[in-house]
């Protein structure tokens, strides 16, 4: 029996409508509202994501919700280092970015290369790659660019990319945000094995390809490789098809006539299961004919330009594989798929030809606590299981079939969820602290530098290639490192 790529360290997605959250009210209420709701709206998430932010703030009353000492601290902390008049500000224009780094506890400990960043170059940095990243989706860039329909951030650690890019829109541009906004997991490990590449954990080379040595770290390249010889299997293409569509299941059961619909609702995709790995390791299958179905109707994406944002670049190998997916999953010449990397990482030369990261957004890190900000887990086959044999219904079908590109919403009232409520609050005050002026953006790579400018002068910021005035750009972006 055919099976779906394997998610033992699955970055896994969803279309957050076809989300299984649990709610993390206490059983209460943030409002009317859960996260879990705001965040299945698309309509919502896009237009409303400050709603989001300040009502999740509220969820202190719940009676699970347990607070780390240093995030409790910073609710009290004053944003910035000194409490100096606009005048003595502008005497000392250096002073004007000293932030308070107890206000960020998760931010405050960025690094790159082993070493940790002050507070204001991080807040610095992560600016500069939100201004970079709207201005890729908007399409106002230099050159100008298409502007993208539809964007995918590759869950785990794009999404915080997402509540970052959105908390500070209106900051960098008045264009509409893409009509349609969602998640996918894409897992590079998972995926080299899908097509037979044969790696380890790492990502590196179990053999000698006739190309690269064994022990040299697979890219994309090799992926397309041995795609050629074992072809992503058609049935995956189609779990990411209805992963791409705002209803999934909803609109296949919508295409069916009442014969294929009586089908339908009597299978039980259990059934022919037999294995624990069967149960723990891998979605169900789809029958031959539910595949095609799920490829006669339309995802909605046709034509449209989707951008694929990854939160850090290791081999590239993700974002591709990625796009690669996307492109056959939509099966649309007039579909443009493309990606953007947010954070620039820098490498360094290892053994041989070997590359290594100098850095990742702080939240990154899977070897200190693989949930860590990011408001998701890796997806529970099981479980999924369980809430299908409870329920029957389609969203719960739906959860299953797409379950390879899916993950697990945390419960952000109890203690799993703690440093992704605490990190949407850190943004808050970067985004709060940003519009008063107080952080100095570092030199954007494709948002428009006539508006960059422009803002900084504002502020009586000269850019200037004398360092002997104290309020030139150069001068105050050395002091960030002071």
């Amino acid at each position: 029996m055919e099976k779906s790529p394997r998610s033992t360290e699955q970055n896994p997605s969803t279309w957050e409508n076809d989300s299984v959250t649990e709610s993390p009210l206490k059983p209460g209420e943030i409002g009317e509202t859960s996260l879990a709701e705001v965040e299945s709206n698309n309509e919502l998430h896009r237009s409303s994501h400050q709603d989001l932010g300040r009502k999740v703030l509220d969820l202190e009353s719940s009676d699970n919700w347990k607070r780390n000492t240093s995030f409790v601290r910073a609710e009290t902390e004053p944003d910035y280092e000194n409490d100096l008049t606009e005048a003595e500000l502008q005497s000392h224009p250096e002073q004007r970015f000293k932030v308070n780094p107890d206000r960020f506890p998760i931010l405050r400990d960025q690094a790159i290369s082993n070493e940790t960043l002050k507070i204001d170059e991080t807040l610095s940095l992560l600016v500069q790659d939100a201004a970079d990243t709207v201005a890729i989706l908007t399409g106002e860039t230099d050159p100008p660019t298409r502007r993208a329909d539809a964007v995918i951030y590759l869950d785990k650690s794009a999404r915080p990319v997402s509540w970052l890019v959105n908390e500070m829109w209106e900051d960098f541009t008045t264009a509409k945000r893409p009509e349609f906004e969602g998640f996918m997991g894409i897992d590079r490990i998972t995926w080299f094995r899908a097509v037979g590449l044969e790696v380890d954990d790492q990502g590196n080379l179990k053999e000698d390809t006739g190309i690269k040595r064994k022990g040299t770290k697979a890219n994309f390249s090799d992926f397309q490789r041995a795609m050629s010889e074992s072809p992503i299997r058609r049935s995956d293409l189609a779990r990411a098809r209805l992963a791409l569509m705002p209803d999934g299941i909803e609109s296949l059961r919508d295409s069916m006539n009442e014969e294929e619909l009586m089908k339908f609702d009597a299978y039980n995709p259990l059934v022919f299961e037999s294995s624990e790995r069967d149960q723990n390791e891998t979605a169900p299958e789809l029958p031959e004919w539910i595949i095609e179905k799920v490829f006669a109707i339309p995802t909605g994406l046709e034509g449209k330009k989707i951008m694929v944002i990854d939160e850090v670049q290791n081999s590239g190998a993700t974002a591709e594989i990625a796009k690669e997916i996307i492109m056959r999953a939509v099966n649309d010449p007039g579909t443009e798929v493309d990606t953007h990397i947010f954070w620039e990482a820098g490498t360094k030369q290892v053994e041989g030809d070997q590359a290594q990261m100098q850095s990742a957004p702080v939240w990154y890190d899977h070897d200190v606590n693989p949930e860590l900000g990011k408001g998701i887990g890796n997806v529970n086959f099981r479980e999924l299981r369980k809430k299908f044999e409870r329920d029957g219904g389609v969203e719960q079908l739906n959860a299953l079939y797409i379950a390879p590109f899916r993950g697990r919403t945390l419960n952000m009232a109890a203690q799993e969820g703690e440093s992704s409520v605490e990190l949407m609050k850190e943004f808050q005050r970067l985004a709060k602290i940003y519009r008063e002026g107080r952080i100095l953006m570092s030199n954007p790579k494709h948002y428009d530098l006539e508006k960059w400018v422009g803002h900084y002068e504002d502020l009586e910021i000269e850019f200037t290639p004398n360092p002997k005035v104290k309020n030139s750009y150069i001068n105050l972006r050395q002091g960030l490192n002071k």
